[in-house]
């Protein structure tokens, strides 16, 4: 895990004892206010910990990295994949959390998708000892089509949604309505229905604000008219 200076000076480790600990090589620098045990192996998963638990972040691993850690993307290879970060609007990372080599890649985003607090989509993950929070299969969801097309294509993002057999209805419903992308909430109604999930049917879509006017999600596909979107031409394949 990583240790923070917040952290350390909460738990009654002057600075002068920290510098005493690198000396020692108990403890070795991450970066400016971040240090380790010295021959720990670090990772994004564990300093995601250290954001919600040391510093109070809402920084959390979603989107279609959340997914696979829930199983919903077993089929997808796992092996040097990019970990999906995300945070409130215009939420940063700390420093020494973008100036680390990490061994895995990751992206970020802080994009203003939900105005609402979303504390109650997220659910508890542990690997290798550590436990953190990571978004729920339902947030996760949204994540991942916010990056359609540019970071996402829509055929995988529709393939995993067809996996996505056990959502609650209720948060689908809270989420699309509280959601402030008329693109991602399209592409939610249109995927669930399209793979003809069972909950799909207790969604009230007459409460959700679609918008006006055509969006295009990827091009040369087919348009589906009651979503007003386009689509690829054969997503069974």
């Amino acid at each position: 895990m990583i240790l923070t200076s917040p952290f350390l000076k909460n738990e009654g480790i002057r600075s002068d004892l920290v510098k005493r600990y690198l000396t020692s090589k108990w403890l070795r620098k991450v970066g400016n206010e971040a240090y380790k045990l010295y021959d720990d192996e670090i990772d994004i998963f564990g300093a995601t910990q250290a954001l919600q638990d040391q510093l109070g972040k809402s920084i959390r691993i979603g989107g279609k990295s959340a997914l696979s850690y829930l199983g919903y993307s077993h089929y997808l290879s796992q092996k040097n994949e990019t970990v999906f970060l995300y945070g409130k609007y215009k939420e940063k990372l700390p420093v020494w959390f973008i100036n680390y080599e990490w061994n895995e890649k990751y992206k970020y985003y802080a994009p203003n998708l939900f105005d609402k607090e979303l504390n109650e989509y997220l659910t508890e993950f542990s690997r290798n000892g550590i436990s953190t929070m990571i978004s729920c299969a339902e947030l996760a969801l949204f994540e991942m089509l916010y990056l359609v097309p540019t970071e996402q294509s829509f055929q995988e993002a529709f393939l995993i949604a067809e996996n996505l057999r056990t959502l609650r209805a209720d948060k689908i419903q809270t989420l699309l309505e509280n959601c402030n992308s008329v693109k991602v909430k399209r592409m939610v109604l249109f995927m669930l229905e399209e793979n003809d999930h069972a909950y799909f049917k207790s969604i009230d879509v007459s409460k959700v604000e679609l918008g006006s006017g055509k969006r295009m999600i990827v091009k040369d596909g087919k348009y589906n008219s009651k979503y007003k979107i386009t689509v690829p031409r054969d997503l069974h394949g």
